[in-house]
């Protein structure tokens, strides 16, 4: 709803792709649950399909959170600049994710139990490093700046921690 008001602002803008990213993660989470074997299986998708895209669609959480915090230290600086530096850090983010459709993501084994193998452990390093340059990319910009900006990078520092915590505790 805050899109609608002013479509415009980059701030409103990172916060929808941010809104849109954790929706799909949920919608994400909701499909390995409901094609989960402890629970009969409701959809006849695999498992491990819903687990790969739902830490594919995770890797793209802690780049969306640096976006925001761009728009809002940069507010009255060029389109073009911000622009550029949303596709190099989406790029991040994509090739981060790409490490879900590796072969060696998840290994089955002979029981419905998944391991994890080494690329999970690699994805699972560099989202940790992302969410950890994240936050203190907005502790860094909470000192240098103030007003309205700094509440809402406070809001946000809240929001990331909130976020990492989360996708870390249902990713695991």
């Amino acid at each position: 709803s805050l899109l609608a008001t002013n479509a415009k602002r980059a701030t409103y803008r990172a916060f929808f792709v941010f809104s849109g990213i954790l929706s799909l993660w949920i919608f994400c989470v909701i499909g390995a649950v409901l094609s989960g074997s402890n629970l009969g299986a409701k959809i006849d998708i695999p498992i491990t399909f819903w687990l790969r895209i739902n830490t594919a669609i995770s890797s793209f959480a802690p780049g969306s959170i640096i976006i925001i915090m761009l728009s809002i230290r940069n507010a009255n600086h060029s389109y073009k600049i911000i622009n550029s530096l949303n596709l190099i850090i989406f790029s991040v983010c994509f090739l981060i994710s790409l490490l879900a459709a590796r072969g060696d993501f998840l290994i089955p084994t002979d029981t419905t139990f998944l391991a994890r193998g080494p690329s999970y452990y690699l994805h699972a390093a560099l989202t940790a490093v992302a969410y950890m340059t994240s936050g203190f990319l907005i502790l860094t910009s909470i000192r240098e700046q103030s007003g309205l900006k700094r509440l809402e990078l406070q809001y946000l520092a809240l929001s990331c921690g909130t976020t990492a915590l989360v996708i870390s505790l249902l990713n695991t």
